[in-house]
């Protein structure tokens, strides 16, 4: 008997997502919009980088100034309203979200110097 070929099921993308964590769910997220077939795996530390997160964007106290990470991390905060626009659109379950900036402790002099100076010299706020 002829294998049939179905152009279709032969071009769908299959993707393996390991953790289910913010990240994870985020992935599978955009991915299934985008008519990805989509698995998760849970790991045996289930949402660990979420639950150490707590939540938090914050790139301008998580990266180096100048850095791929920053560049990064800036950008993943520019698109993340529209990301939850996305997901509220979608949810059938209301959450809240919010962007509140941060706040940077110097603990002494040297901190505190280095703090006005990354911040003199910050060119993406």
């Amino acid at each position: 008997m002829p294998v049939r070929y179905d152009r279709a099921v032969a071009t769908r993308l299959r993707v393996a997502i390991v953790g289910d964590g913010i990240i994870g769910w985020s992935t599978a997220f955009e991915l299934a919009r985008r008519h990805v077939d989509v698995t998760i795996y849970r790991g045996s530390w289930s949402g660990a980088a979420t639950q150490a997160s707590a939540g938090i964007l914050a790139p301008y106290t998580e990266a180096h100034h100048g850095s791929a990470l920053l560049d990064f991390t800036v950008r993943g905060l520019s698109v993340y309203d529209a990301f939850v626009g996305r997901l509220r659109a979608c949810s059938l379950v209301p959450f809240e979200s919010r962007q509140s900036g941060t706040l940077e402790i110097a603990e002494d002099p040297e901190r505190a110097a280095a703090l006005k100076a990354r911040m003199a010299s910050a060119d993406h706020l």
